[in-house]
Order: structure tokens, then sequence, then C-alpha cells
């Protein structure tokens, strides 16, 4: 198994929600259990003077926000931000409700029967997915070989110069 992280660099919102989704779909044969964040109320209204991230959801979004709410270890706090808890991937509504949405949570994980990480999506859509060599296949047919980038490269590819301490940057 190999970590590798989805490259969305020069992607459309909606065209990293759609790889995503394609992802999640094609790994779900090893998908044991999942969690999410659910952002916001899919039945609060909009805003325009104070917009929240679930103003932008489409409507197959917003509903599959219900069913994720609505599962019974989910917690929802009073500004309207959820989680569903961990959940087992034992109904297909649910994980059907669970790959339409982890591309917009701002956490969301799956995780084999035996615990291992299968896939971790954070930030609206950047992706993080444990592969073996036959699944690698898989997922590149999909995205394109160019976009499955070793986390390790992926690591040396976005290093952030080291900074100075504040106290030490006149020396």
């Amino acid at each position: 198994m190999q970590t590798f992280v989805l490259d969305r660099n020069g992607w459309s919102h909606a065209q990293n929600v759609e790889a995503c989704r394609e992802i999640l779909s094609a790994l779900r044969h090893h998908a044991g259990r999942f969690e999410c964040d659910i952002p916001g109320d899919p039945d609060t209204p909009v805003d325009e003077a104070a917009p929240t991230s679930s103003d932008e959801w489409p409507d197959d979004v917003r509903a599959a926000a219900r069913v994720l709410r609505s599962l019974p270890k989910a917690r929802i706090e009073p500004g309207g931000y959820a989680q569903t808890g961990v959940q087992t991937v034992d109904s297909e509504e649910v994980w059907a409700a669970f790959v339409t949405f982890a591309p917009w949570a701002f956490d969301a994980a799956v995780w084999g029967e035996d615990w291992g990480t299968i896939a971790h999506l954070t930030d609206e859509g950047s992706m993080s997915v444990e592969l073996d060599t036959a699944d690698q296949a898989t997922i590149a047919a999909i995205v394109g070989a160019s976009r499955l980038v070793p986390l390790r490269e992926w690591h040396q590819r976005n290093k952030r110069p080291r900074r100075r301490p504040w106290w030490r940057r006149g020396e």
C-alpha cells in the first residue's frame, strides 16, 4: 500500500468534486467505516449578509447532508455544524450520501474493516488515498496517472522554505 495525494491543480471545484466522488465509489469495496463533518445546516435559508459554506451546496449535497445528519451517532451543534461520528458502511443509501457529501466536508475519512486508512479528504476536496497496485491503476484510469502523486513527492513539491524565528531575523 502506498499513500497518494490527488493533485487537483488547475481543476474547477466541480471537476474536483466529481473526481473525489468517482474515487470514493471505486474504493467502496474496501470501505468499512467512514466519518465526516457537515459544516452547516442544509435547511437554513441562505443569508446574503452572512453567507456560510452550506449556502453554496447544490440540491444533491443538501439532500446528502440531511441523510448524514439523521444518522444515530451524528452530533449536531447549536450553530448547525454537525459530525456524523464513525459510521459503519452497511447501507448503500448512507454510503451514497457520504460519497455525495464528502467533497464538500472540511474533514472526511474512510477506513477499512481493519481500521486502515482508505481515503482522507480535507478542506472541501483535498484528498489522499491509500492504494495497492490494482487500485492505483483503477484510480489512475479515472483521474490520470499524473494526478496521483506519492505522498513523499507531494511533500517535496510543496515544501515551504523554513523561516528564521522572528528574534533572529536581523542577524
